[in-house]
């Protein structure tokens, strides 16, 4: 059988083909095909390659019970047709373009596809001690393997799907998204990154210049070819961009973008009070969100510690918040996070004196329930940046 990993045939123009049963230009022994058959459909999922060298990708996507197909047919493009078989023309010198098809109803019952547009069953074809996983289909669409034949495409069981889709959100092309995960760990130039990056992985070309235009050409993945890319998109990302274009229209109006801290980087405030020692790590991961921990220790007794995600209110903003310096006596305006999940009630407050401004201050107010007492504006001083 030949190698699919290594294979480097190539051609544009086939004649009538009469073979029966095939993988790509090869013809098989039907006796060396079995049923494939998975109670978990998860296990089907991945990409399906059909045709000879570049030639055509299915990807299939289980996302519990709904699955999403997509083909990527490979096009070469030169005025000459089968220029390139005559040695008029080089391969090099064609201009690649791929063709997507969206398969709609599909369904697979018993190891058996079905779909609007085709079906067929998913197969083991065993050859020289080794098993290859694969999906008949029943006429395909390299119409060159003829009327009542079928062909396989082999399943690539070492490819990631994260590395099959470019960029830095692949995940907003594999699953549907939760719109409250979205809103609570990206920011808005997080989300139009992630929505751009779907029409950029299908060619699309942005306006010249523009933001988009610039990041992209920095890909080495990113291949502008289409003015046009909506017929394109599956039903996961028609899904996934009308919930982010939701969260960036619902934070365009009367939103606050808190100062402080700065984003990316990890700070870390401190402070005592009689035996109570209690350390504060945040690092802002987008406008609105922090990552946090809090580290309590009181001499001789109990040690508490607590992670988790604090944010901003998405609320419309109603003004800054106002917490005095214990050590100066100076009150500042903070921004106020809140982690309310679980059964543990976390409010971290982050400010600067604006005339010493050099330093983070911070106050915390914890209603845990613990052993170590809970914190409250007033029963602790104001924690300082390190």
């Amino acid at each position: 059988m030949i190698n699919k990993n290594t294979l480097l045939f190539f051609t544009l123009c086939f004649s009538y083909f009469i073979f029966s049963q095939n993988i790509g230009a090869t013809e098989i022994n039907p006796v060396l095909i079995s049923s494939w058959e998975e109670s978990d459909l998860e296990k089907y999922e991945g990409m399906y390659h059909f045709g000879e060298g570049d030639g055509s990708n299915l990807i299939l996507l289980v996302n519990d019970d709904k699955i999403t197909i997509q083909i990527r047919e490979t096009r070469y493009w030169s005025e000459g047709g089968c220029a390139i078989e005559s040695g008029l023309t080089q391969l090099s010198e064609l201009e690649l373009k791929w063709e997507y098809k969206n398969l709609t109803n599909v369904k697979i019952i018993n190891g058996k596809l079905f779909s609007n547009e085709y079906s067929g069953e998913f197969v083991t074809y065993k050859e020289d001690l080794k098993t290859y996983f694969g999906l008949k289909i029943n006429n395909p669409w390299n119409t060159w393997i003829g009327k009542n034949r079928y062909e396989i495409g082999i399943k690539n069981i070492n490819l990631d799907l994260k590395e099959y889709f470019f960029g830095q959100f692949p995940n907003v092309s594999i699953s549907f998204l939760n719109r409250e995960e979205l809103a609570s760990l990206f920011d808005n130039n997080d989300l139009a990154l992630m929505r751009n990056e779907i029409f950029a992985r299908y060619g699309y070309k942005f306006n010249k210049n523009g933001k988009f235009d610039i990041h992209f050409k920095n890909q080495n993945w990113y291949q502008p070819k289409y003015k046009d890319v909506k017929p394109f998109l599956t039903e996961i990302e028609l899904h996934n961009i009308a919930i982010i274009k939701e969260i960036e229209e619902s934070r365009k109006e009367n939103t606050y973008i808190p100062e402080f801290p700065e984003k990316n980087k990890r700070i870390v405030l401190t402070a005592k009070q009689d035996n109570l020692s209690i350390a504060l790590v945040v690092k802002r991961i987008n406008e609105k969100t922090i990552e946090y921990s809090i580290e309590m220790v009181e001499s001789g007794k109990n040690n508490y510690t607590k992670k988790g995600f604090a944010s901003v209110s998405d609320g419309p903003y109603l003004g800054s918040e106002s917490d005095e310096s214990s050590v100066s006596g100076i009150s500042y305006f903070c921004d106020e996070y809140i982690d309310t999940n679980g059964d543990c009630y976390i409010n971290i407050r982050l400010g600067k004196e604006e005339e010493s401004g050099n330093h983070l201050l911070g106050k915390i107010i914890k209603n845990c329930n613990d052993k170590i007492k809970d914190i409250t504006l007033d029963n602790f001083p104001t924690l300082i940046e390190k």
